[in-house]
């Protein structure tokens, strides 16, 4: 079962819990849990199918509401994280003048490298003179 908000998962659950105060219906909801969890029974079973059926969509509706607390928590709501990368993207791009410098920087050092190898005069160690 999925949800879209907490005020359908109150109705579609029949709890007795405010919809506008979530951590009721958490109370709610963990309540109703420990009442039916299998832990409890003498057996260590559920009593019946409907209650293990209950007690799957109390543990879905329970995972629902802690995801939900997650994503309203988050430091970045994950509505804005794409439009959050392009503006850091763009903030990093390198200026027009940094572009410049840097292909400047690059031809200099391959001139640099090109030069020296064309006109360099081999050294004679005293070794072959004498």
């Amino acid at each position: 079962m999925t949800y879209q908000n907490v005020e359908e998962l109150v109705a579609k659950l029949r709890l007795e819990a405010d919809p506008a105060d979530v951590d009721e219906v958490r109370s709610s909801i963990r309540e109703e849990l420990a009442s039916i969890h299998p832990d409890k029974q003498h057996n260590r079973e559920f009593r019946s199918s409907e209650d293990r059926e209950r007690f799957n969509e109390l543990v879905e509706a329970l995972e629902y509401l802690e995801t939900r607390k997650k994503l309203e928590t988050a430091l970045i709501p994950v509505s804005q994280v794409t439009e959050l990368i392009k503006a850091i993207n763009k903030v990093q791009e390198p200026t027009r003048e940094e572009k410049a410098a840097k292909v400047k920087d690059e031809c200099r050092s391959i001139y640099e490298k090109e030069s020296k190898s064309k006109y360099s005069i081999p050294r004679i160690s005293s070794g072959v003179l004498g």
